[in-house]
């Protein structure tokens, strides 16, 4: 975080991008990435002031959520939420409305960035290749080239081993050797 402090990443961003991370890792480690950052924040004496745009309009959530997730995932994020429907359609409510409705839609970082950290998280994490599938080809429909998409998994190999930036990159062929 500090190292992202000093190349331009503003203090909302650090905030964003660890909110961004929550349907990706989970709440535990969005909330440990929080409390560092507050740390770092306090002992540089750095104020945060973040404003939630979206947090008066809960009741639009689904109609949101639906339209991001078309914007991003296109018929990928479809199918995923079809997948579920018989299954687990609570989940897919959760992904549609949380995940897209409330993290996708919020304005602090641009579609390009989150799939960007999207990548990061899923490549560090490990065992996410359908995952991985479904956001190589959101990155792709948001902008990013292939070769900013490799860079990006690339970066990961240092903080999480090669096998998993291996893996990630298997997917990453196939949906480019694909295209």
């Amino acid at each position: 975080m500090n190292f992202g402090l000093k190349v331009g990443i503003t203090p909302n961003e650090i905030i964003e991008i660890a909110t961004h991370c929550i349907p990706f890792c989970g709440f535990p480690r969005a909330l440990n990435a929080v409390q560092v950052a507050k740390q770092l924040f306090a002992e540089q004496n750095i104020e945060v002031n973040i404003e939630d745009e979206l947090l008066n309009h809960i009741d639009e959530r689904r109609e949101r959520g639906l339209a991001k997730l078309q914007e991003i995932d296109g018929a990928h994020g479809e199918a995923v939420a079809d997948s579920l429907a018989d299954i687990a359609p609570l989940l897919a409510e959760q992904i549609i409305e949380f995940a897209f409705g409330e993290i996708y839609s919020r304005s602090a970082l641009s579609s390009k960035q989150r799939q960007l950290v999207t990548l990061g998280a899923l490549t560090a994490q490990g065992g996410c290749e359908p995952q991985l599938h479904v956001h190589l080809n959101a990155a792709i429909r948001v902008g990013l080239t292939k070769q900013e998409v490799i860079e990006a998994l690339l970066q990961c190999s240092p903080y999480t081993g090669f096998p998993k930036v291996l893996n990630a990159i298997t997917v990453a062929k196939k949906i480019f050797i694909s295209e």
